[in-house]
């Protein structure tokens, strides 16, 4: 399995385990239409190569930004949030997570001085690795995260991952496309979805998209599993190599509400953008 692949299988496993060393969630009171009820912190942790100039890009590092919920309207919530954070930090490849965020940066560039250790006399190898948790969208009713991890260990060149969750802000249950279109969505949403498609990408309705460079099975479009609700839409996400060459870089695309509408459950998540 690539590493990228991997990696989304970690976070898609996330468990409920609040980040070791950082302050537990409080639950607050209920959410409101004026305050959603989610706040955070935002915490920076990082090592570096200690010989390392300030100036130097090539030095070996690890850099860890992600948010902490330190308030929410349930315990389930800042629980389910704070969890999935903590996978995907603590995720490695395959070994046991580690424990705690400074065993995951120290365990980092333990790795790096091995490999300096085994290499050349006098050659320092270039390692670096970048993990960000970014909150997309919140809402009354919704939290999305997107998790983006970029590392280099040797090769010709780095990788570069990105994955969307979404999450129920009252109760921290996980948000699928199920949940917030009706039944039967499948079909139509995946001929719009290939349309808004080919029209980003400039590829003519029936033309193959094998010859544009993408590397659909049989030819078909596919919707990507990977989606985030936004306050104009549903945003959709291709990581390297997935259905395209790593040079043609990660897909994204936007299918608004307004394309949409008659999908969306009036009862759902985002019931309140159906018009």
């Amino acid at each position: 399995m690539r590493p990228v692949l991997a990696l989304l299988a970690a976070v898609a496993a996330a468990v409920a385990t609040p980040l070791p060393g950082v302050l537990p969630p409080v639950a607050g009171a209920a959410a409101t239409a004026s305050s959603p009820g989610i706040v955070y912190q935002m915490k920076d942790a990082e090592r570096r190569d200690p010989a390392c100039r300030a100036s130097d890009s090539r030095c070996a590092y690890i850099t860890f930004r992600y948010p902490v919920v330190v308030q929410a309207p349930s315990r389930a919530a800042a629980d389910a949030i704070n969890g999935a954070v903590s996978e995907f930090l603590l995720w490695r490849l395959q070994a046991d997570p580690y424990k705690t965020i400074d065993a995951a940066l120290n365990g980092f560039m333990q790795w790096w001085q091995e490999a300096k250790a085994q290499g050349p006399p006098g050659a320092v190898p270039v390692y670096w690795e970048e993990r960000a948790v970014k909150v997309l969208y919140q809402s009354p009713r919704v939290v999305s995260l997107e998790f983006d991890e970029g590392s280099f260990t040797g090769g010709a060149h780095p990788n570069f991952y990105s994955a969307y969750r979404n999450f129920d802000a009252l109760t921290g249950a996980k948000i699928h496309l199920a949940d917030i279109l009706v039944d039967g969505y499948q079909a139509p949403l995946t001929r719009i979805a290939e349309q808004k498609f080919r029209k980003d990408k400039g590829v003519a309705a029936g033309a193959s998209l094998g010859h544009a460079g993408y590397t659909f099975d049989n030819d078909r479009f596919r919707l990507a599993g990977n989606f985030a609700i936004g306050p104009e839409g549903l945003t959709f996400l291709y990581n390297l190599y997935e259905i395209a060459s790593y040079a043609q870089g990660i897909t994204v695309f936007l299918i608004g509400y307004g394309e949409i509408n008659t999908l969306i459950r009036p009862d759902g998540p985002v019931g309140s953008f159906r018009r």
